[in-house]
């Protein structure tokens, strides 16, 4: 059975969800299956390296690129920019119409795009929809056509218990956190070199977070307490997009915070050797946006274990999922509980030893490739007779 995964973004490309969707797919090329992915064709771009060379993947992703108008970038202001982004969507909808008249009709639909389901379904074709996000519009999209999907993957438990609360049948419902290679992480990188490349002393306690910058990530929530750390603790902070990366060098400069190293977003070898240097990885998820709160879960938590890094995370629900106490510390915002959190991690470096040796046992059942096995099997358990491969 051939998987056809259809995503309306950029591919290969930069983002989080790029870089999720081609681990996915080279996953289930492995397990076996025939895959490809269907994207919007960038005409603003001369980079024309295949999936397998972006992504430094192991097997050949095969990529149909259908046209579309994509004006984002040449919008001055938020309302043309919605503007765009509406005609973009209705564009990649059409082009995807045409398409479905000359591709298979037996192939497995798989797509992150809820408004994309009526084209699907249009043409009878067999769905299976993985949610990250659960907006007002989507809730109402997904309760219109949940009977006929094959499954939902869900990735946390939040977005399957607000599916339930809606009405949608729990077996249609499989949770399946995202994953990570442990391969990319075994790095050659000497840790104290990458420690003085950033200014950080040999036994300073160094924090790293790695990501975006948007405001439901927590990272202005927790440079507000960054005061309350110990002298010897450093922050390394790596990330974007830029106006995201200039504003929190705003925050920076203008509350003259101390031992914080800001660096824009680099490339996946160079998070490695960050994270190499690193003593903790940073997930502030804030607890105000119910998609950090409940719906999440960040390529950066898994990617901080692979690492051998213990996590300091808030003590919100979609951290919780996955976190135990073995691997992780806790905290909230609320009055001085981070300053706690700090004296504690000061006070318990046995701990964070003893966890750095637990951190790349614990995260092995959250490999791509464990991901993608449960998806499949959960795939043939609704189709009866199974899809083969």
């Amino acid at each position: 059975m051939k998987v056809v995964y259809i995503a309306n973004i950029r591919f290969p490309g930069k983002r989080a969800h790029a870089y999720q969707i081609a681990k996915n797919c080279e996953s289930f090329i492995a397990l076996g299956y025939e895959v490809c992915v269907i994207a919007r064709k960038n005409f603003m771009s001369n980079d024309a390296s295949s999936a397998q060379e972006f992504f430094k993947l192991k097997s050949r992703v095969p990529v149909m690129q259908i046209p579309c108008v994509n004006l984002l970038r040449l919008s001055p202001s938020k309302s043309l920019a919605k503007f765009a982004f509406l005609l973009l969507r209705a564009s990649f909808k059409l082009s995807l119409f045409f398409l479905l008249f000359f591709i298979e009709h037996d192939a497995l639909y798989y797509t992150r795009d809820p408004h994309l389901l009526r084209i699907l379904f249009s043409f009878k074709r067999d769905v299976v929809l993985e949610l990250h996000d659960l907006s007002d519009k989507q809730k109402g999209i997904i309760l219109k056509y949940c009977k006929k999907l094959i499954l939902i993957v869900c990735i946390s438990h939040g977005l399957k218990e607000e599916l339930i609360r809606l009405g949608v049948d729990e077996d249609k419902i499989l949770v399946a956190h995202d994953g990570v290679d442990l391969e990319e992480f075994r790095t050659s990188a000497n840790r104290q070199d990458v420690r003085r490349s950033l200014g950080v002393q040999p036994e300073a306690v160094l924090i790293v977070y790695t990501g975006s910058f948007y405001k439901w990530k927590g990272v202005d929530l927790f440079l507000e307490k960054w005061t309350m750390a110990p002298k010897d603790f450093y922050l390394l902070l790596v990330g974007g997009p830029q106006n995201e990366f200039e504003r929190l060098g705003e925050i920076v400069k203008k509350q003259h915070l101390e031992r914080v190293i800001l660096l824009p977003s680099v490339p996946r070898e160079q998070v490695v050797r960050f994270l190499a240097a690193g003593d903790l990885g940073l997930l502030p998820t804030s607890p105000y946006y119910d998609i950090g709160n409940k719906y999440t879960s960040p390529l950066k938590l898994f990617e901080y274990l692979a690492a051998d890094l213990p996590v300091l995370a808030s003590d919100v629900p979609s951290s919780r999922e996955v976190l135990t106490e073995d691997v992780a510390r806790f905290y909230r915002y609320d009055g001085e509980n981070l300053a706690e959190a700090f004296s504690l991690l000061h006070e318990e470096l046995g701990w964070l030893n003893n966890a750095r040796e637990m951190a790349r046992n614990y995260v092995r059942q959250y490999t791509w490739m464990e991901r993608a096995q449960n998806i499949l099997d959960a795939i043939n358990e609704r189709k009866g007779d199974g899809i083969s491969n």
